[in-house]
């Protein structure tokens, strides 16, 4: 039985070789974009949870109340805390500390390197995470060893086995103690080194504050029994908390570690995050790409059902009953489906590049997996039981005696499902039209809005921390000025372009409430740094070079929301306990992305012993530029690499999310059109054939060419129109919705609907007077001959 549905399949697809070629061209590109999409939603949606103790490890997340309308999250935690909860928990079975050190300076045979994803991490580290060790094992009660992933020890060291070997980290020795498999795509721990907390804690300079309990700077996480409370854990970890810390001002809590990828709200962090919003609206797109194609499928077969009207009056007439021709039918979905699906594997693998590009990771051998499989499989199914199920219940259910009487067509006055589904189809169209012009109009607005201040060909640099010699810097700076290839420079407490910094309850000034303890961004900077980014003063000076006197600028959203009375320039300001006055107030400048509001702003003139140098590169000559900015660095620091980057670069990186979704719609959006494009070339093609007859009736009658294209377009451009209808005010809630994630946005024009509905229908009429000139110009006389 099975072998004569493949048969019978085999056999109807291939006569139908026009029908079968848009079924499956659609099919397997719809399969291709879904499967990939599915691919990409898995690996976000099992972020971390390939680890065997993933349900019973938690993060401690702390929190403090700054002021009434503003709480702070914290993903780090004291030092000795996570060490006290398992000392003093009994559910607490195992915990583990994490300090990412930044931007590191790696020796290896004398040969300098930079590394960003290195980390010290606790002895028990090992126990909570699931690493896979290549070579050696991990470093245990070693303070000097050293753990590597692969693919950076084949970095430093080629195809030998790197344990044993020894590697400068900031001046100090380690031995390469383990080698582990690189990291995976979905783990939030993505470093390529490893290295014993006991060294950080040994290190010269790490005293005191290292272990306060006011210093809040270890990512801790906590192994808790399998029938534990977390509820009542956290309740302990409080009262830890409060007994050392001596108040009640920060509330710790747990995060479990599967939910830590698509958490919110942190003041910074350490670890990469997704967006769980953008994982549901690819999901939604990889099953509109599927169903697109499969209404192609639909559309197709039940517009011919009436071809196969007789088929099945006889097959019933000689024994068969539905179930048979139900069977069969979903046989040819099936068939079909593997085609496609066998089709798609090749398209994956050629796309696959393209897409670690557009998504920003690594699927280099996604065959390999499980998960892949699963997807493929899953896919499969879903697109045979959506293909397949209304046309086989459909064909299935003709009575012989109507078929044998011509009356199959009455039976089948289901055009109006079919005139839903094109609807459904150029909607979903019009509104991922609309949806990218939107999209690429806010991101073009914001790469190109002012941020307040000129980043073109200005450089940043990380200078080391050097408390011995507070001079360096000032020497280093000087060095810079002097070259005839550099505009200006300047010393600065931290980075211009996405400043994470924030600070409550730490200034004033004369005639402040009290109660009013307002957050703010502080910032240090010199007397250089206004020329170096061209800031523009609303009121008042910049500093003075040579004032050695605390002196304070507030940007103009400060001076707006602390509400200092007049006259501002002079009065007493002081922050963290250090006295002041006012000078000047600058024009707000955007430190972050324009997802969020410029804050309060206070400057102060304390930058000298900054760590990071802005230098204004003269545009004539830019490669000598930084080559004369790489010699000085090698004279003053020649034991760290060299690593700068472009202001305007790390400003464009603020948006790489939003940049990386525009480029995934926007390719996707392309697929959803030319799909439903090839189904509405399929039917066109049909209805042409169709009123073969009345075309040639008409022509004998008189109507010219245009009166035969008007006649047989009409009918889809009202179609499209109804589409265009239906999808403008949906893409409008859904843009605003969207467009709400930033502070700073654009405006949603009418133009943009004007347009995109004249693309879609100007698509769609392309599209159908192929078919409407052909049966336009045909001879007549042929026409009548039709059977």
């Amino acid at each position: 039985m099975i072998t004569t549905y493949i048969k019978l399949s085999w056999r109807n697809l291939y006569r139908n070789k026009v029908t079968t070629m848009i079924n499956l061209i659609g099919l397997s590109v719809g399969m291709t974009c879904a499967v990939l999409i599915f691919l990409w939603v898995t690996n976000e949606m099992t972020v971390d949870g390939y680890h065997s103790e993933a349900g019973n490890i938690y993060r401690i997340t702390n929190s403090i109340q700054v002021n009434s309308a503003e709480t702070w999250r914290w993903e780090s935690s004291p030092m000795p805390m996570a060490e006290a909860a398992k000392r003093e928990i009994p559910e607490v079975r195992s915990s583990a500390r994490l300090l990412s050190m930044g931007t590191t300076a790696v020796k290896v045979n004398n040969k300098l390197f930079s590394e960003e994803k290195v980390a010290f991490v606790d002895n028990s580290w090992f126990d909570l995470f699931d690493y896979k060790f290549l070579s050696g094992d991990h470093f245990r009660s070693d303070p000097s060893g050293i753990i590597l992933t692969e693919s950076l020890a084949r970095k430093y060291f080629g195809n030998i086995d790197a344990v044993g070997n020894s590697i400068n980290i900031n001046e100090r020795k380690y031995v390469v103690r383990g080698i582990i498999e690189d990291y995976q795509a979905n783990s939030s721990f993505q470093y390529n080194i490893l290295l014993p907390m006991d060294a950080h804690l040994s290190a010269a300079g790490a005293g005191a504050n290292e272990t306060s309990w006011g210093n809040f700077g270890y990512i801790s996480f906590l192994q808790l029994a399998a029938n534990a409370d977390p509820g009542f854990i956290t309740k302990k970890l409080n009262e830890i908390l409060v007994r050392n810390k001596g108040d009640n001002s920060v509330v710790a809590s747990l995060q479990p570690l599967r939910d830590m990828y698509f958490e919110e709200g942190l003041q910074s962090s350490e670890m990469v995050h997704g967006n769980k919003r953008i994982t549901y609206i690819f999901t939604a797109l990889a099953f509109l790409l599927i169903l697109t194609a499969c209404i192609n499928y639909v559309n197709l077969t039940t517009a011919k059902a009436s071809l196969r009207s007789k088929e099945v009056g006889v097959r019933k007439i000689s024994g068969a009953n539905r179930i048979s021709l139900f069977g069969q039918f979903m046989m040819e979905s099936l068939l079909i489906s593997i085609l496609a699906l066998i089709v798609s594997l090749a398209f994956i693998n050629l796309s696959l590049p393209v897409f670690n590009f557009l998504v920003g990771q690594d699927f280099s051998q996604p065959f390999q997996s499980a998960n892949t499989w699963g997807v493929l499989l899953g896919t499969l199914l879903f697109t045979t039981i959506l293909n397949g199920i209304y046309p086989a219940v459909l064909l299935s259910s003709f009575k012989p005696i109507h078929a044998f009487k011509g009356m199959a067509m009455s039976h089948l006055k289901d055009i109006y499902l079919r005139k839903g589904l094109v609807v459904f189809q150029f909607s979903l169209s019009v509104i991922l039209i609309i949806a990218t012009v939107i999209i690429f109009k806010q991101l073009d607005f914001l790469q190109h809005s002012n941020p307040g201040y000129n980043s073109s060909q200005v450089i940043a640099l990380e200078v080391p921390f050097d408390d011995k010699n507070e001079n360096l810097y000032k020497s280093f700076k000087n060095e810079l000025k002097a070259q005839s290839s550099i505009g200006g420079v300047s010393i600065t407490g931290s980075p211009v372009v996405d400043l994470n910094s924030s600070s409550s309850g730490n200034v004033d000034w004369d005639g402040r409430d009290t109660a009013f303890n307002p957050s703010l961004v502080p910032f240090n900077a010199d007397a250089d740094f206004k020329n170096v980014l061209d800031l523009q003063m609303k009121k008042g000076v910049w500093f003075s070079a040579g004032t050695d006197l605390p002196e304070y600028i507030l940007n103009e959203t400060a001076v707006s929301e602390f509400r200092i009375q007049e006259p501002l320039i002079g009065q007493r300001f002081s922050m963290d306990g250090i006295p002041g006055q006012i000078i000047g107030v600058v024009r707000d400048f955007h430190y972050k992305s324009l997802h969020e509001k410029i804050r309060p702003m206070v400057i102060r003139n304390a930058a000298e012993k900054g760590s990071f140098l802005h230098i204004k590169l003269n545009t004539h000559n830019t490669a000598r530029a930084l080559a004369d900015v790489e010699t000085s660095w090698k004279k003053f620091f020649p034991s760290q690499a060299f690593n700068y980057s472009f202001l305007d670069d790390t400003f464009n990186k603020t948006y790489k999310d939003d940049i990386k979704t525009s480029r995934v719609i926007f390719i996707f959006s392309i697929i959803v059109i030319l799909i439903s494009v090839l189904g509405l070339f399929g039917l066109a093609t049909f209805t042409a054939q169709r009123r073969t007859k009345e075309i040639g009736v008409r022509k004998v009658l008189g109507a010219s060419v245009t009166n035969i294209i008007i006649m047989l377009s009409r009918e889809f451009i009202k179609l499209i129109l109804l589409s265009v209808i239906i999808a403008c005010p949906i893409v409008w809630y859904f843009a605003n919705e969207w467009l709400q994630n930033f502070a700073y946005r654009i405006e949603i024009h009418w133009w943009i609907f004007v347009l995109s509905a004249i693309t879609a229908i100007g698509i769609a009429f392309i599209t159908v007077i192929y078919h409407a000139i052909k049966a336009a110009r045909s001879n007549p006389v042929e026409n009548l001959r039709t059977e």
